[in-house]
């Protein structure tokens, strides 16, 4: 009989909290949402577990960098692979791999006119 594949799936968002100061440029809060929504499967074949997930990060716009400048920031996506042997009694390894690509970030400056 053939083991089913597992699949999962999820959605993280991080809200733009914490103290967040427009004139600075370095902040501990941030004044931006992000939305990451990720998608993995993996298969068991005996000993070994194979697994693989997908995941893509994308931000609004910080519309108050330096007071009048906009940061806006491409999506990072993510690729992860994992290769696990289980060798009996709780005992296993893993090799895994992770891809990035993607953030490039741009600043504009907004005039009133």
């Amino acid at each position: 009989m053939s083991t089913p594949f597992n699949i999962g799936a999820s959605l993280a968002i991080t809200a733009p909290l914490g103290q967040y100061d427009t004139g600075r440029l370095v902040n501990l809060g941030n004044n931006r949402w992000s939305f990451k929504p990720e998608l993995g499967v993996s298969k068991r074949l005996g000993q070994v577990t194979l697994e693989l997930s997908g995941a893509g990060t994308f931000y609004t716009d910080n519309d108050e960098l330096l007071g009048d400048h906009v940061l806006s920031q491409n999506p990072i996506y993510q690729v992860q692979a994992h290769f696990i042997y289980a060798f009996g009694n709780g005992v296993w390894a893993s090799l895994d791999t992770t891809w990035f690509a993607g953030g490039s970030s741009s600043r504009q400056t907004f005039i009133a006119t």
